[in-house]
């Protein structure tokens, strides 16, 4: 690896504490908290599209934890403490896939048996190693049709292992995962605190989200990269560029932006408006909101056309027209 691609990895790697990052990361401190005061779990739920930062923003608290520990008793026996973890749903999810994905996120080389078993080794394992809190990513796959008929067989296993375990398992997925927490009164009750992460709203005010955003990954580009004076992200034709490139998704401004960091670094280390058009050649955008078009080369009537579609979509239906 060359020390271009050091500084590329170092900035994507950094994480940016805008409102919607703080809010979520405060609610799931505050789900950890309420459990350990009120003794009975209280937990949340953190939904959004993919690409807003949740499973990162979950690691990171998960981080903030003590690392997996060996604690040896005075009898002799061992036992690997492990205060956070975090796992995925599986994809075909019935109760059995979710309790033996489960047991082996918790470190057991032991799946085997039925449900009973399973269900048991896992509070168990809770209990023995001592978690503190648990994340469980990707729940919309009970939304699946494939999973429509072991949907509420699922829901009633978390429940009850809720109620067994004592602590909180904070849920993250895409919006369809809402429906499955609150369809249901015996799981809903369990999750007080709800965060609705969404993609970023454009906006130039420098106060807003994107703007406090787009400023504090320019700093890190120019500190990692060590460029020297060039464009900046908060430019308005920068600033603009990037969000109908990315539709305010975190993912693909951290994408573009990464592009067009090692672009500069390795012509000059001058950050130049034509990294950014190179870059949109370079990567596939899905959510742009100029399809088939470099956002980075729009005329001002094609910007202000997406910037029209944009603002359409995004009103509340009552404005719409």
């Amino acid at each position: 690896m060359s020390d271009f691609d050091d500084l590329v990895t170092c900035y994507s790697n950094q994480i940016v504490f805008f409102r919607h990052y703080r809010k979520a990361y405060a609610m799931m401190v505050k789900s950890v908290e309420s459990t350990r005061t009120r003794q009975r779990p209280n937990c949340c739920v953190i939904a959004g599209p993919s690409g807003v930062g949740k499973s990162t923003l979950a690691m990171l608290y998960r981080d903030s934890f003590p690392p997996p520990t060996r604690v040896v008793s005075p009898e002799d026996n061992i036992t690997e403490e492990l205060p956070a973890f975090y796992f995925c749903l599986p994809s075909a999810a019935t109760v059995k896939s979710f309790l033996k994905t489960l047991v082996e996120a918790l470190g057991s080389d032991d799946s085997r048996g039925d449900t009973i078993d399973l269900k048991a080794r896992a509070i168990r394992a809770f209990k023995e190693r001592k978690v503190k809190v648990c994340f469980l990513d990707e729940l919309q796959f009970l939304t699946r049709p494939d999973t429509q008929h072991s949907r509420d067989a699922v829901i009633d296993c978390l429940t009850h292992l809720l109620n067994s375990i004592n602590i909180p398992i904070i849920i993250l997925g895409t919006e369809e995962c809402i429906d499955v927490v609150y369809s249901r009164e015996v799981l809903a009750r369990r999750y007080p605190y709800r965060v609705d992460f969404g993609y970023l709203k454009f906006s130039t005010d420098e106060n807003s989200d994107y703007m406090q955003l787009l400023n504090s990954l320019d700093s890190k580009l120019y500190e990692i990269g060590h460029l020297d004076p060039g464009v900046h992200l908060t430019d308005t034709t920068v600033a603009t560029g990037l969000f109908i490139a990315s539709n305010g998704s975190l993912e693909y401004i951290k994408k573009i932006t990464c592009e067009a960091l090692e672009i500069s670094l390795h012509r000059n280390r001058k950050l130049l408006f034509e990294d950014f058009i190179s870059a949109g050649d370079s990567i596939y955008l899905s959510l742009n909101l100029s399809p088939g078009r470099n956002p980075f080369t729009l005329e001002k009537t094609e910007i202000s056309s997406a910037l029209e579609r944009y603002h359409e979509f995004t009103l509340p239906p009552s404005r719409k027209t």
